[in-house]
């Protein structure tokens, strides 16, 4: 019989996953309590090793639903190449979506990631009417980087 503690460990569905040199970040919904302590990692040994971001620490705060990211070092998996196992899926908004600028002329623009689904807004000097650009999952209709 399984304990109440372990019934409420579950693998985190993801909005969004990027791996840097040294450390991985996960996109997840909270309502206000959750960070890196709530979660655990669990690596199954395959060709490339298996990654599952599992919940330990419900997040029971009232806040509406958001999306947060949450940073892991990668010497916490213990291999930069590997699988995730988790289901990958639309989130909710951010509560203070990430603003990125880019000087006029500069080479190496700042890289910023948005989960599946997050709108971006980009205005012009003199537009009134900002386009709005929409982040897509891989195999999702309009996929501007196509099929993978």
């Amino acid at each position: 019989m399984a304990t109440p503690e372990k019934e409420s460990h579950s693998v985190e569905t993801l909005h969004g996953l990027t791996v840097t040199e040294n450390k991985v970040i996960i996109t997840v919904t909270s309502t206000g309590c959750t960070d890196e302590s709530d979660f655990e990692i669990v690596v199954r040994e395959s060709l490339p090793p298996l990654v599952s971001f599992v919940r330990i620490q419900a997040d029971f705060c009232k806040m509406a639903p958001h999306s947060v990211d949450l940073s892991f070092s990668l010497k916490k998996i213990g291999t930069a190449e590997f699988k995730v196992e988790n289901l990958f899926s639309p989130g909710p908004r951010r509560l203070n979506p990430p603003i990125t600028t880019t000087a006029i002329g500069e080479e190496n623009p700042p890289v910023t990631t948005l989960a599946i689904g997050e709108e971006v807004t980009t205005l012009a000097i003199g537009e009134e009417n900002p386009p709005t650009m929409t982040t897509k999952a891989i195999g999702e209709e309009e996929n501007p980087f196509g099929s993978f």
